[in-house]
């Protein structure tokens, strides 16, 4: 029945209802998906993917995200992508990828909102507003 639940999960369009519904003990950097909302002790960001063609780095293991800022919410540190600079899956250690909690999905939304974006979430792209 798990094995069912999880199934059902993954095919909703709904990147928040995913995002909302994942289980943060069944989440790790590796296995992340557009669209979701990781914080580090550093940044808060919307993860795209990996930079597997190497557009943005050396690297295939760096991410690429949709937005990102420092974990203090500062509208001036606010970055649009796509871009990289929130370090590499392997440095998960380092780091410690966490799917955002709502109160930190919040003050990115809002942060993005101020900016002059909005996230669409069935497009899992930015809208400029």
């Amino acid at each position: 029945m798990k094995d069912l639940i999880n199934i059902i999960e993954k095919l909703k369009v709904n990147s928040q209802t995913k995002v909302y519904n994942r289980n943060p003990e069944d989440w790790n950097i590796e296995n992340a998906e557009d669209g979701d909302i990781i914080c580090t002790t550093y940044v808060c960001f919307i993860y795209k993917c990996l930079d597997k063609d190497k557009k943005y780095s050396n690297s295939d293991r760096a991410i690429i995200y949709h937005a990102c800022c420092d974990n203090t919410f500062n509208l001036s540190r606010l970055r649009i992508g796509p871009d990289i600079g929130v370090g590499t899956v392997d440095y998960n250690s380092l780091f410690n990828y966490k799917l955002a909690s709502d109160k930190q999905r919040k003050k990115l939304f809002d942060l993005l909102k101020k900016k002059g974006y909005e996230w669409d979430e069935t497009k899992l792209e930015l809208v400029k507003i």
